[in-house]
């Protein structure tokens, strides 16, 4: 812990997502970036989920958000819940210096903005004699359990010159207040915000000051609805630097430390998807969970229920307490409920309730329980009745909610698009995932195995049926399309907002170099499918997919470009000049997010758009389980305790401590020169874990060693790549160290 507060803000921050401006010229850490203009969309974001602050490029807050309840409503297709929050802004603090007072929300150049340990934006800005830094950050406790309805707002004030320096800070006033929901829906129809100094100063509007030369003076914020009471206490229990600490330290116990030194800006990047997924999410100030927005900007009352699933992805991984939360949410709300009132949107649409209004998104509950439980191996969560009736109900609806002969789920819509074909290929295959999954709890949980049993038979004809009916013969060879019908016609191609095929080594139906897999997320990527835009490389989504007069909204959806992820088979792949993540870091914004569509209808590649919707969290959360489970190549099932590393080459070397899964630690690191391909694993755990590697092999005589010592393998393939495995071994406390050299 930082002993001072200029201490801890002037420590490590992002090497690529921060933003400078000189003489009104702005440079920034990403370059390729194709989003150089600012404009009143762009933001860096921080939240602690019962708070979202939106900060300006100057340090002004441009909205706080303070969440509410959420209630059912019947909206568009893809969303029957909504959530109701309260809002200011903008805020800012202003500065009096020889009689001049200087609203700092008007500062437009002559500073920096960037994000302290890649999380808490920071301002640095240069007024005369001053040197201001401002920070906006929620206050979470290292361990993530108390999270205050507030946030901090801190002004540092350093005397750069020669001679003493005297004025005043302004503290930001209280300003118009918005409350957006359905009224009376949260008991809440009025909204009030408190203004006031944390650490135990004296509460007051203005400060003057008088600093000598390299003397500093630190104003820190509270901002919080009222009433304030309980907020200030939890803001009280710490000084704001150790609030400051322990909120780092909790993004910190999230991601671990991913160095990647051939590729530092996918290290940072995978970071701040992790954020944005945990930014996208909203409770109300006791700590119940009401939902999420698409991403950290803008706050919406709608809430997409399959955003909010993809958004979710990461958390089994890396914050199991809010999967929790998050399972338990969608068990009451995840099936669409009989219709309350007309439509208001998609006028004329047939919005059906039901299982099968959009099936992926009704079997939410269990994918997301069916991924918990294997990373966390916590059986317990599941005992209480509710959770095992409720799972259970909605896996038998969807069950009988077969109409014909052929072995798959009808499906209306995806999100607040539509299931195209009789069977949607995407949902048929979470479904697949959610019997064979459940069918797992079933067994080593409930210990009920006749229904596991009957449940892994139809998931033995779940994808018997897939592999028959909603594949084709492409060009190149078999590949899946979007959907398929029960004559026999399929719909080739690969929407722009259909990830679950992408995701298909993710939930185990094929692995990641399996021919027809590959051979269908290269397909996406190209002219063969009707989706793919050349001039934007990505795939657009219109408001109705099957029908060529519908009006397309957007040229390039993020979810598509990460379906180029799947497609990954080498260096070039990977980042070359039309590489996946050369594609994904042009469209990366300065503070290190990505917008839902960057581009509109027509448009042209490298003018990208803000005005579009918002920030991805599906995109990140897609992202993340790919670029995890398939590039970094690791894989935790707690049940088993056993760790599969099998680390896929375009990802360069990597150094990951404390490399979280579930509840489980490790320090991984993987490195590769000519020759020669070197893993270490230390076990931080205090339980033996067995380690199933495989690793690149050179050409020729090999040897294979762990810790010096020769070792049995045998030789596979992958990707087309030479490779050995190890037999299994169990790792205790220590560390293991696999060499594969030239004999």
């Amino acid at each position: 812990m930082a002993n001072t507060i200029s201490e801890a803000l002037s420590g490590p921050s992002s090497a690529f997502f921060w933003l400078d401006i000189r003489n009104y010229n702005l440079t920034s850490g990403n370059s390729e970036s194709f989003f150089r203009k600012l404009d009143d969309r762009f933001t860096f974001d921080i939240s602690n989920s019962k708070v979202a602050v939106n900060v300006c490029y100057n340090g002004a807050i441009r909205n706080w958000t303070v969440y509410r309840g959420c209630y059912q409503v019947d909206d568009i297709p893809g969303v029957w819940w909504h959530k109701d929050y309260s809002t200011i802004g903008p805020l800012s603090f202003r500065i009096k210096l020889d009689g001049v007072v200087t609203d700092l929300a008007e500062v437009r150049s002559e500073l920096r903005t960037g994000l302290l340990g890649n999380v808490i934006p920071r301002t640095e800005i240069d007024l005369g004699p001053l040197r201001l830094t401002l920070v906006s950050f929620a206050p979470i406790s290292r361990c993530g359990t108390s999270r205050a309805p507030a946030s901090i707002y801190g002004l540092l004030a350093q005397n750069r010159s020669s001679h003493s320096v005297s004025g005043e800070i302004n503290l930001p006033m209280p300003c118009a207040a918005e409350w957006r929901g359905e009224m009376g829906s949260s008991g809440v129809e009025s909204f009030q915000v408190g203004i006031g100094l944390a650490d135990g100063l004296e509460q007051r509007d203005k400060i003057p000051f008088i600093l000598a030369p390299g003397e500093e003076l630190w104003t820190p914020v509270v901002i919080c609805s009222i009433p304030a009471a309980d907020a200030l206490t939890q803001i009280e229990s710490r000084s704001s630097l150790e609030w400051l600490t322990e909120t780092l330290a909790y993004y910190r116990s999230v991601t671990g430390q991913l160095e990647m030194a051939k590729d530092p800006f996918l290290a940072e990047y995978f970071e701040r998807c992790v954020h944005q997924c945990l930014h996208a999410f909203s409770m109300a100030s006791d700590g119940t969970l009401t939902g999420s927005n698409w991403g950290s900007f803008p706050i919406t009352n709608r809430i997409w229920m399959k955003d909010m699933y993809y958004s979710a992805l990461p958390l089994a991984l890396f914050e199991p307490e809010l999967a929790k939360r998050t399972i338990d949410w969608f068990l009451d709300r995840s099936v669409r409920p009989a219709r309350i009132g007309p439509p208001r949107f998609f006028k004329g649409a047939q919005i059906n309730s039901g299982i099968s209004h959009s099936l992926s998104n009704s079997l939410t509950p269990i994918l997301l329980a069916v991924i918990y439980y294997h990373t966390t191996g916590d059986g317990e969560f599941f005992i209480k009745p509710h959770r095992r009736s409720r799972l259970l109900e909605i896996m038998e609806q969807a069950r009988h909610s077969k109409k014909e002969e052929i072995d798959l789920f009808p499906s209306d819509w995806i999100s607040d698009g539509r299931s195209l074909g009789d069977y949607h290929t995407g949902s048929n295959l979470v479904a697949w995932f959610a019997f064979r999954g459940l069918a797992r709890i079933l067994r080593e949980v409930y210990r009920n195995d006749d229904t596991a049993r009957a449940y892994d038979e139809i998931a033995a004809r779940l994808q018997a049926a897939l592999d028959q009916h909603c594949m084709t013969t492409g060009q190149t060879g078999r590949i899946f399309v979007e959907g398929s019908f029960a004559d026999g016609r399929v719909l080739e191609g690969h929407d722009g907002e259909e990830s679950d095929i992408t995701l298909m080594p993710f939930y185990g139906y094929r692995s990641f170099d399996d021919d027809d897999y590959k051979r269908s997320m290269r397909h996406a990527v190209s002219q063969a499918n009707p989706w793919y835009v050349p001039e934007t490389r990505g795939l657009k989504w219109s408001e109705n997919p099957g029908d060529p007069n519908s009006p397309t909204w957007t040229d390039a959806t993020f979810p598509g470009y990460t379906t180029r992820i799947g497609s990954i088979s080498d260096v070039d792949g990977m980042s070359g000049p039309e590489g996946a993540m050369t594609q994904i870091r042009r469209l990366t914004d300065l503070d290190g997010s990505n917008w839902w569509w960057p581009y509109p209808a027509e448009g042209k590649y490298g003018v990208v758009t803000r005005e579009f919707t918002g920030k991805s969290g599906w995109a990140a959360g897609v992202f993340i389980s790919l670029f995890v489970t398939q590039i970094l190549g690791l894989d935790y099932d707690a049940r088993e305790r056993s760790l599969r590393v099998r680390p896929f080459s375009p990802s360069g070397d990597f150094v990951w401590r404390q490399a979280r899964f579930g509840n489980a630690l490790f320090d991984i690191g993987f490195w590769r020169d000519k020759g020669m391909t070197k893993l270490s694993i230390s076990n931080l755990n205090g339980f033996t874990v067995k380690i199933d590697w495989e690793l690149p092999a050179p050409e020729g005589k090999i040897e294979v060693s762990e810790n010096l010592n020769s070792v049995a393998y045998r030789e596979a393939t992958f990707m087309g790549q030479r490779t050995v495995k190890n037999l299994s071994r169990s790792l205790g406390g220590g560390t293991v160290e696999v060499i594969v050299r030239n004999g």
